[in-house]
């Protein structure tokens, strides 16, 4: 027989390893859920220097298109907004702004016909992290994909209609 004292410690230890475990199971989710939001950024950039370096460069409508697809990718994940470096305690919604998109085309000062290289890169995107009863917001790292100029300012015949089109 137990002594007198001792009686409710199992409910003490289980309650304490059931707090533990969902503290640690949560935290796993959160973790899992970063690893996709930084590999859907990465994807995002990819796709979106690759679409810039189809399509005709310095183009605002074209610069729209391109961050239009990517918007789609990231809010996909629920998690991902846009702060501006200029009011950092303001947090966006990414399709506000595509600010956060930036498309260089390299060399500098190039042309459709001279272009080399195309880079994207993603600034100002966080990620919101959600833990029961608070949030934390991190900033993501810059992401940046360089990829080489194909032919831009493609052109596909009239019966080929919203085919690969960059708009």
């Amino acid at each position: 027989m137990k002594h007198p004292r001792q009686q409710g410690t199992v409910l003490i230890e289980f309650t304490l390893c059931f707090l533990i475990f969902w503290i640690v199971f949560i935290g796993i989710l959160e973790f899992g859920r970063t690893l996709l939001v930084w590999n859907t950024a990465a994807e995002a950039t990819r796709i979106a220097a690759r679409m810039a370096s189809i399509c005709t460069s310095e183009s605002d409508i074209q610069k729209t298109a391109i961050a239009n697809k990517v918007v789609y990718l990231l809010k996909m994940t629920g998690q991902a907004s846009y702060t501006a470096p200029s009011t950092p305690s303001v947090k966006t919604d990414l399709t506000d702004q595509p600010d956060w998109l930036n498309l260089t085309y390299l060399p500098t000062g190039c042309n459709d016909n001279t272009c080399e290289f195309v880079q994207a890169s993603l600034t100002g995107v966080n990620l919101e992290l959600r833990f029961p009863g608070w949030t934390l917001d991190l900033a993501l790292p810059p992401n940046r994909t360089t990829v080489l100029r194909e032919s831009m300012s493609v052109k596909f015949p009239s019966g080929l209609n919203n085919v690969n089109r960059c708009s």
